[in-house]
């Protein structure tokens, strides 16, 4: 079932909007097309943004396959409209409006089951939760909502504009993505794994986690599962989680080659690849070297896809190098900066 939400764009020129969107989605890479005349579209792995030109207005339609991932584009759409008008983005009326005030619909209160060690340099948490189908399909990050360390949560509500209003101040919530690394929704649990690392606050968040204690979550959204005949996979311990359910889920004849960099030998664990696609384990000396490691694969001219997490210098080094001399399209990769050196 697809969910659709509509609001009209008015009081500002339909040419410039049209510019500014086509500029916002070329920058992160996503496809901007005309339709018919009139009509624009961009179609993307977590839903659908429609643009329909009317008399001195547009007519703005964003379609998602769940009410979670449809109320994530209309976050990103509010927020990426406020940079062109906060008065425009904060007088949206949509379709589907709840109440301000009222829970996203992409907000639940889980409650934890444990916390295990899969390896030394991590911690399995498992979350308990009610209809987590949504959380089973196409989309594998959430993200936690981390109160500040000895006060109650305050935990985010509707405006009436439609956007997610988090708490500022004193009562901000920290709010990491994480991979679901396993699920059972009809059992009502999934499970993600945490990088252990000293000063870290998610860390120390899940060293306290006892049965039973609430935890806040949004989701899930974020990257998707990869799919082509040849893949090459490259990641750091924060992108280990999301590499290892992704292979997990390959058809057995995928080809291609898994790098993983590890500051830990101790960090290795199994990883269910197919047959075909070569797994490659180094170990960090130093600064790290997982651009260049997957910058020397040898990549196909077609049936192909790259997946490169990691550090955000590094990511946008990879993202730069394989748009322009590998000539990879948005569709045929996902480079991501998963964390930021200081």
């Amino acid at each position: 079932m697809r969910h659709t939400t509509s609001a009209t764009l008015a009081g500002h020129d339909p040419a410039g909007l049209l510019d500014f969107f086509a500029a916002e989605l070329a920058d992160h890479g996503l496809p901007f097309e005309q339709a018919q005349p009139g009509r624009y579209q961009s179609v993307m792995p977590a839903g659908a943004l429609y643009l329909l030109r009317e008399q001195g207005a547009l007519r703005l339609t964003l379609q998602a396959g769940g009410l979670a991932q449809l109320h994530g584009l209309r976050d990103l759409v509010i927020e990426h409209l406020a940079e062109y008008s906060a008065d425009l983005a904060a007088g949206l009326v949509w379709s589907d409006l709840a109440g301000a005030g009222a829970a996203p619909p992409n907000f639940r209160l889980m409650r934890a089951l444990s916390v295990t060690r899969p390896s030394p340099i991590y911690l399995r948490v498992r979350l308990a939760g009610e209809d987590l189908h949504s959380f089973d399909a196409d989309e594998m990050h959430f993200r936690l909502l981390l109160p500040p360390a000895g006060r109650p949560a305050q935990w985010p509500v509707l405006s009436a504009n439609g956007q997610t209003l988090w708490p500022k101040g004193d009562a901000a919530l920290h709010r990491p993505a994480y991979t679901i690394r396993h699920i059972d929704a009809k059992a009502g649990w999934l499970e993600f794994d945490l990088f252990r690392h000293a000063g870290g606050r998610a860390t120390a968040w899940a060293e306290a986690l006892r049965p039973g204690d609430a935890v806040g979550v949004i989701g899930p959204g974020g990257g998707g599962f990869p799919c082509a005949p040849w893949l090459l996979m490259a990641g750091d311990e924060t992108a280990l989680p999301a590499i290892a359910r992704i292979a997990e889920r390959l058809p057995a004849q995928t080809r291609g080659h898994v790098i993983v960099e590890l500051g830990d030998a101790a960090g290795r664990q199994p990883l269910a690849a197919p047959a075909g696609m070569r797994v490659e384990w180094r170990i960090r000396r130093g600064h790290s070297a997982l651009f260049a490691a997957a910058q020397a694969v040898a990549v196909p001219d077609t049936g192909r896809y790259v997946w490169f997490a990691g550090e955000k210098a590094q990511a946008q080094q990879a993202r730069s190098w394989f748009r322009e001399s590998r000539g990879l399209t948005a569709d045929e990769s996902y480079i991501s900066g998963y964390w930021k050196a200081r």
